[in-house]
């Protein structure tokens, strides 16, 4: 069975990031601005005993923000970084985290199993997100949210490990998402491809 053309974009960003894991705190510090994923976490409010997913682990930087108290399911389609996320994980003293390598147009959990879910420049290495942010809707409970960082506006680029992504589309267009809270992370960047966005999003 031949790969579609969405799958082959798929396969070529996960083997740019196989590729640039060594580099990617590095790569991602460029592009990143100080506090923005703890805000992001704080603002989602975890509470104790909460089952929180989140999309696009990478190399586990968000962990350290992760209250403890709750359970964490640690997602990402690369194996590379998984096992970033793994060894940076067992640094950190009564985390709950799981770590799963999974497709998250394709997410094997049931229904409303979720009570949060945290993507962090995750939608944009994603091809099709529309269908990816809705599967994790799927996985999340009525009432629960879901919290995005990502840039509002990139064309495809794949060598760059990214899929394309309008934001505010993606972000307006889901049936069943209320916008609760919305942030222009860098409103000082002159460039529209480096802006980038903090949302939450509630699911009704």
């Amino acid at each position: 069975m031949l790969d579609s053309k969405e799958d082959k974009q798929q396969k070529q960003i996960n083997r740019w990031y196989t590729l640039v894991s060594k580099l990617y705190n590095y790569s991602m510090k460029k592009n990143e601005f100080p506090l923005a994923r703890e805000e992001l976490i704080e603002r989602l409010n975890i509470a104790p005993n909460d089952r929180v997913i989140e999309i696009g682990t990478g190399n586990g930087k968000n962990l350290a923000y992760y209250p403890k108290n709750a359970e964490y399911y640690c997602t990402d389609i690369n194996p590379k970084m998984i096992q970033k996320a793994k060894k940076r994980a067992r640094k950190i003293n009564s985390l709950d985290a799981h770590f799963i390598q999974a497709n998250a147009k394709k997410l094997r959990f049931e229904d409303n199993f979720f009570d949060k879910a945290i993507l962090t420049y995750a939608l944009s290495a994603i091809p099709n997100n529309e269908q990816a942010l809705a599967e994790i809707k799927r996985v999340v409970k009525p009432g629960g949210h879901i919290g995005i960082i990502d840039f509002t506006n990139l064309e495809p680029l794949c060598l760059g490990g990214v899929a394309g992504i309008n934001l505010y589309n993606l972000t307006h267009d889901q049936e069943g998402l209320n916008i609760t809270h919305k942030d222009v992370i860098n409103p000082w960047v002159q460039r529209r491809k480096d802006h980038q966005m903090m949302y939450i999003l509630k699911v009704e």
